[in-house]
């Protein structure tokens, strides 16, 4: 096995790529804040926990997975082929660890996590939305993140409430929640929709 990469015109396409504001995640934020959903992006939760985004007052911490370098089970890779094959195999099992030890340790940090992968949001960004605006309402009535919750279509209507994250209170369209106030001082009003 060769330590180092070989470079190749396979690889052309890879260099540079984006790891922050990739198209899913726009794609997952824009949705979620037509639902009404407020987050914050980014944020460091412990040493190598880094969610691409968290609804803070519900402890909701995402992260949209890409299909190729987290190795999405329909659309990934599992064989290599090339002189850098063992190098790329070696990095895809180090990114699942990775991604395994970042999502433990916003567990232990008391945080439910959802992972969605690129082409769950591509497909459907309103339904990757409600994916996760579901773990919110699971997580208001105390379910274990494993345990299954209702279909999204029954927990999260597009005519359903808007309601106030901290006090519970409906809120009228445009009204404004409370919130908490943000570490920058500025004002957080995580909302989300449900059924009645």
């Amino acid at each position: 096995m060769s330590e180092r990469w070989v470079s190749t015109p396979a690889a052309t396409g890879l260099r540079g790529r984006r790891n922050n504001d990739t198209e899913p995640e726009l794609l997952l934020r824009s949705a979620l804040h037509a639902a009404g959903a407020r987050f914050r992006l980014h944020p460091t939760l412990a040493s190598g926990c880094n969610p691409d985004l968290v609804l803070s007052s519900r402890r909701i911490a995402v992260w949209v997975d890409g299909d190729f370098w987290h190795g999405c089970p329909v659309h990934g890779r599992t064989t290599f082929n090339g002189p850098n094959a063992p190098l790329w195999a070696a990095k895809m099992q180090r990114n699942r660890e990775r991604d395994a030890r970042a999502s433990e340790l916003a567990r232990q940090a008391g945080w439910t996590v959802v992972r969605l992968w690129e082409c769950e949001i591509r497909a459907s960004p309103a339904d990757a939305a409600r994916r996760v605006l579901a773990a919110a309402s699971a997580a208001d009535v105390g379910v274990d993140e494993h345990v299954a919750v209702e279909p999204v279509d029954r927990v999260i209507q597009g005519r359903g409430v808007q309601a106030d994250i901290d006090t519970g209170d409906a809120l009228e369209p445009g009204q404004v929640g409370e919130g908490e106030p943000g570490s920058d001082g500025e004002v957080v009003t995580d909302a989300f929709f449900r059924s009645p």
